[in-house]
């Protein structure tokens, strides 16, 4: 004969088993995601594509002239993501303006090596590390152009300061205004580093590694 205690154990069975099925529901997006975030088309700028990618996804960026606030200064909040251009470095450009404190990217949560900046030309930074500015994290760099940035503090494409280790690959930085200092080894990596110009108190106008960073280049 039935009982209330078997009921009650049959409910509360029941009950846990609706619950698990409802969390594992709700888990699998997190889980089985890897999403594509189109610039323009899904988010009006490159940082707020950023700002809605997942560790993980794309943001996707078509070919254009990317100005301004939310298309410079990019920050990626600690969040291990591709930043990717549809079409390439020629077409797909980050333009600082020659504004001043202005720089293209700038990470400091963090990120690893599996963050990526892929396809761009990076150019007009106006501030240490005016093309990326790099403090205690390890991103890759692949393809993308460093061009006419300036400086007077060091770093006037790429800054590295806190440990930060980065890799440059096939790429360019070129033009840049204030040579290069290195405090630590790079190893060629296929990318091309020339006619940057040293001011009398620069610090590297192409690369400034410092503070214990590294870089593979």
């Amino acid at each position: 004969m039935l009982v209330l205690t078997d009921i009650l154990s049959g409910t509360t069975m029941r009950v846990s088993q609706l619950i698990f099925i409802l969390a594992l529901l709700f888990a699998l997006p997190t889980l089985s995601r890897a999403g594509t975030i189109h610039v323009p088309a899904d988010k009006p700028t490159i940082q707020e594509g950023i700002n809605l990618a997942f560790s993980g996804d794309t943001v996707l960026v078509a070919s254009g002239t990317y100005t301004g606030a939310l298309n410079t200064d990019l920050d990626f909040l600690g969040k291990n993501i591709v930043l990717l251009s549809q079409s390439g470095a020629a077409s797909t450009i980050i333009d600082c303006e020659n504004v001043e404190f202005r720089r293209g990217v700038y990470l400091h949560s963090g990120e690893n090596a599996s963050a990526k900046i892929a396809g761009f030309t990076i150019t007009r930074g106006a501030h240490r590390g005016g093309g990326i500015y790099c403090v205690g994290t390890s991103p890759t760099i692949e393809e993308c152009v460093l061009s006419y940035h300036y400086s007077y503090h060091g770093g006037a494409a790429i800054r590295c300061d806190s440990g930060a280790a980065v890799t440059l690959r096939n790429s360019t930085v070129a033009f840049n205004y204030s040579g290069i200092r290195e405090k630590s080894q790079g190893q060629e990596r296929g990318s091309d580093i020339a006619s940057n110009t040293l001011t009398p108190f620069g610090q590297g106008g192409a690369i400034c590694i410092d503070s214990g960073s590294s870089a593979v280049i």
